[in-house]
């Protein structure tokens, strides 16, 4: 009775050929992933660099002293609450 699966060196070239497939298929998908990261990873740099000017407008560039100031920049520096038990 002959096997389902046919000839074993046909059925292992096939085998071959679709695991090439696959790894090409793979390759270009993680290809697209990386370039998707490093879309993301520029937009956020340029949203950055937009929200840091807009903060430049607001208080003024950072380090330089304004007694007219009325806004005071907030988010870079580590702090703890009054609230905190630490």
């Amino acid at each position: 009775m002959q096997s389902y699966h046919g000839n074993g060196a046909i059925g292992s070239t096939v085998l071959a050929k679709v695991a090439m497939q696959i790894g090409v298929a793979v390759e270009e998908l993680a290809g697209s992933i990386k370039d998707g990261v490093l879309a993301v990873c520029v937009g956020l740099e340029v949203m950055q660099r937009m929200m840091q000017e807009e903060v430049n407008e607001v208080v003024g560039v950072k380090g330089e002293h304004n007694k007219e100031r009325r806004a005071v920049r907030h988010g870079a520096e580590c702090w703890v609450s009054r609230n905190s038990p630490t």
